[in-house]
C-alpha cells in the first residue's frame, strides 16, 4: 500500500492482528485496503493518532459475485432496509400517540418528530449506498449485525456466497 508522504503507518507483520495505528496530521476517518482483502474499520480519533480496529474483513479474491448473486443480495438488502423502515414507523407512531408529559406540548412533540424524521432520512440515504455493487457485501454484513436480516434470509443464495458471508461475520 502506498502512502502519502505525510502519512506514517505502522502495521504488524501479520495483517490479521489488530490494532493498526496510523499517524495522520489531519483528523480523517480511515478505511484501509490491504493485500487481497478489504478492511472496513471503526476509527477512534485521539489527538493526532487514529487507531483503527477492523470489524469486517471481506475477501475479494476467493469469490466473485455473479449478476444473479448481486441481484439476490440487493433483494435481501431491500428486505432488511424495509424492516428498519417498519421499525422506525412504529417508533414514530408510538411517539405521536404518546400522552404529553407535564412540560410538553404539541409544538415540542412536533419538533421531536421533525428531528427524528431528519435523522432517519440521513440514515436511509446512507443505507441506499448498500445497493451499489461495491457496497453490497458490506450492506448485508451491517444489516445482519444490526438484526434486520437473519441467516434465513440468505437461504436463497448459492452455498458459496452464504459461507463467505458467514466467514466474514465470524471474524
Amino acid at each position: 500500500m502506498t502512502c502519502p508522504s505525510d502519512l506514517e503507518m505502522t502495521c504488524p507483520s501479520d495483517f490479521s492482528v489488530p490494532p493498526i495505528s496510523l499517524r495522520i496530521p489531519s483528523p480523517t476517518i480511515v478505511s484501509m485496503l490491504r493485500h487481497d482483502s478489504k478492511t472496513y474499520a471503526n476509527c477512534i480519533k485521539t489527538d493526532i493518532i487514529i487507531i483503527t480496529f477492523p470489524i469486517i474483513t471481506l475477501s475479494t479474491d476467493i469469490m466473485e459475485l455473479t449478476k444473479a448473486d448481486k441481484r439476490q443480495l440487493k433483494d435481501i438488502i431491500r428486505r432488511g432496509i424495509l424492516r428498519r423502515c417498519e421499525e422506525w414507523l412504529k417508533e414514530m407512531s408510538e411517539l405521536i400517540n404518546k400522552e404529553y408529559g407535564d412540560n410538553e406540548n404539541a409544538f415540542d412533540r412536533c419538533m421531536e418528530v421533525t428531528k427524528r424524521s431528519r435523522d432517519y432520512y440521513k440514515e436511509a440515504m446512507e443505507r441506499e449506498d448498500y445497493y451499489r455493487n461495491t457496497m453490497i457485501e458490506l450492506g448485508v454484513y451491517v444489516l445482519l449485525k444490526e438484526g434486520y436480516l437473519t441467516f434465513d434470509d440468505l437461504s436463497e443464495l448459492r452455498s458459496e456466497v452464504q459461507s463467505e458471508i458467514r466467514q466474514g461475520l465470524a471474524i
